[in-house]
């Protein structure tokens, strides 16, 4: 307060002075002394109390920021201690609706012991920037696991951990991506990751899990059809045994060089058929029963591709 007065009384007094003239102020394109001395006071002042103002500003946001985080760790750690003896009694970790921002330290300290016996985990409703690699180290054992309603971006990769895993939800979160392996999770049966507006590709890789009318275990595969570009919306739209033959179909064209998308009402080529992984191992491309009427360029560059089956090859 005292800054701001003094600040507002400088500037009153250089307002009041009854300075010459610009023009007499002026001796061969320089200032005269007393300007110069006014104009530095003033300056250093201003930039002396703006700096105070944005250390104070700095202090109390992080002094903000250690008493939340010191609040959260108060007011959810019984709660949390409840959860974690629930859960080696019942198999059954809950800890909905608590608003943090990652997973408590507690959850894991002892979860080398008890984690491996836990089957269902629910950490819904909360504000998750990320998940610890650890978490799916030693929660082995998930068959049921539910990350909705969170503000994560990734998923760790130690998630291929979970061999038994029947269904998967990490809707309304802020994915980008899915990890590849995800498709280690043969017992997969339902995987929910709608929600998510900057998930724009489902991995190739999910390619390996089968739908159950294949012979497989995955039977509901939900995710933002129109805002996908693989698989393409089209094929969407067939619904999700289609889906996973066509991936399937995808994923094993790079094993024995042959990819038949016959019959499957492509209106372009996947993306994915061009990138690395199937450029170099590609010798077959059938694309006959589908609606393709322009090739993508980098279909030149496969050097391996001896044989390409198109419905009319005029109409490209």
């Amino acid at each position: 307060g005292n800054e701001m007065l003094f600040t507002d009384e400088l500037g009153e007094t250089l307002r009041d002075e009854e300075w010459p003239k610009p023009r007499a102020w002026v001796l061969d394109g320089a200032l005269f002394p007393a300007q110069r001395m006014w104009a530095c006071a003033l300056s250093v002042i201003s930039q002396t109390i703006r700096f105070k103002r944005i250390r104070r500003k700095k202090c109390w946001a992080f002094m903000g920021n250690v008493f939340r985080t010191w609040s959260q760790s108060l007011s959810h750690t019984e709660p949390i201690v409840v959860a974690i003896e629930k859960a080696k009694r019942d198999k059954n970790l809950e800890i909905p609706n608590l608003k943090i921002y990652e997973v408590p330290p507690a959850i894991l300290d002892d979860s080398i012991n008890y984690g491996p016996n836990v089957k269902r985990m629910m950490v819904s409703d909360n504000r998750l920037l990320r998940l610890p690699t650890q978490l799916f180290e030693h929660f082995t054992g998930l068959i049921y696991l539910f990350l909705d309603n969170n503000r994560l971006c990734l998923i760790p990769s130690s998630i291929g951990n979970l061999g038994s895993l029947h269904i998967l939800s990490v809707e309304r979160n802020r994915l980008v991506a899915l990890p590849p392996t995800i498709g280690d999770l043969t017992s997969l049966q339902t995987i929910h990751v709608q929600g998510n507006p900057d998930l724009l590709e489902l991995p190739v890789e999910l390619g390996k899990l089968r739908h159950v009318h294949h012979g497989g275990s995955l039977q509901e595969l939900s995710y933002d059809a129109s805002r996908v570009r693989y698989p393409p919306p089209e094929v969407s739209a067939r619904g999700t045994a289609v889906v996973c033959d066509l991936m399937w179909r995808v994923w094993w064209a790079g094993a024995d060089g042959t990819l038949s998308l016959a019959g499957m009402g492509l209106l372009a080529v996947p993306a994915c058929v061009c990138r690395p992984r199937l450029e170099a191992a590609l010798t077959e491309l059938d694309l006959t029963g589908n609606f393709v009427t322009r090739l993508p360029p980098r279909l030149s560059r496969m050097t391996g591709l001896r044989r390409l089956r198109l419905d009319d090859p005029a109409q490209l």
